[in-house]
């Protein structure tokens, strides 16, 4: 072979060797900013979970006080009318036990 030839070959070898770094090297940087895309999606996505767990939260939140407040006011309400059950029957009641006192004293 003459040595034009030789060095076509060598400088072939040397062209690919380089065409062969770069492509690795594109396709580590192609990898290195799809890992950093992810991470940035992974950031994103972990914060608007925390943001909508928050949020459900606190609509939990609203709606137990809500309930609470609703519960109170039935409780409240079922009290008032027991009181004023009571109060209505007071007057029998206090009849009642007068007659059996003063009947057990024989004083009827």
């Amino acid at each position: 072979m003459s040595m034009d030839a030789l060095k076509a070959i060598k400088l072939a070898e040397d062209e690919a060797d380089d065409i062969k770094r770069q492509a690795a090297q594109k396709a580590r940087d192609i990898i290195s900013a799809i890992e950093r895309e992810g991470d940035e999606l992974l950031r994103k996505v972990t914060k608007e979970a925390q943001n909508n767990s928050q949020a459900l939260l606190a609509e939990a939140t609203r709606d137990a006080e809500m309930e609470i407040d609703l519960l109170h006011k039935a409780h409240e309400k079922h009290k008032l009318e027991l009181i004023a059950n009571a109060a209505a029957k007071m007057n029998t009641a206090v009849s009642l036990i007068v007659g059996k006192v003063v009947g057990l004293n024989g004083n009827r």
